[in-house]
């Protein structure tokens, strides 16, 4: 069990597809072609004021299950702040350019909505 694990990590590693861990960067020079990842830890209005309006948005109480689409999410929040109903997020969606879209999610942080995860999608995906 413990090679056919290291073999299949290995193989991930090997053809890309593991995956990497987000990082806190500054924002790419031309934002709408940044990578999803260097959205997070972002400030919500520094978004806005590079990106413009969102097309969409949403508040949500993070819970179990959780749609396809925000199955990610699970992976930045405690279960039990999960369960206590205590993690409350903004969905916002802009559309970058007409194809395709960037989903970013915010948590309130001392009064400062900040980028905890990001996701691009084109048009027409099926989540």
């Amino acid at each position: 069990m413990k090679l056919a694990a290291l073999v299949l990590v290995t193989c991930l590693v090997a053809t890309g597809c593991a995956a990497q861990p987000l990082e806190k960067s500054d924002m790419a020079a031309d934002d709408k072609t940044a990578t999803a990842g260097e959205y997070a830890g972002k400030a919500y209005e520094d978004m806005v004021a590079t990106l413009g309006a969102p097309e969409s948005e949403e508040e949500f109480v993070m819970a179990w299950p959780q749609l396809e689409f925000r199955i990610e999410l699970r992976n930045f929040f405690d279960r039990d702040r999960i369960d206590a109903g205590d993690v409350i997020l903004r969905e916002s969606t802009w559309s970058l350019d007409g194809a395709q879209n960037l989903t970013a999610w915010f948590e309130q942080d001392g009064g400062v909505w900040t980028a905890v995860h990001s996701r691009r999608w084109e048009d027409g995906d099926l989540f």
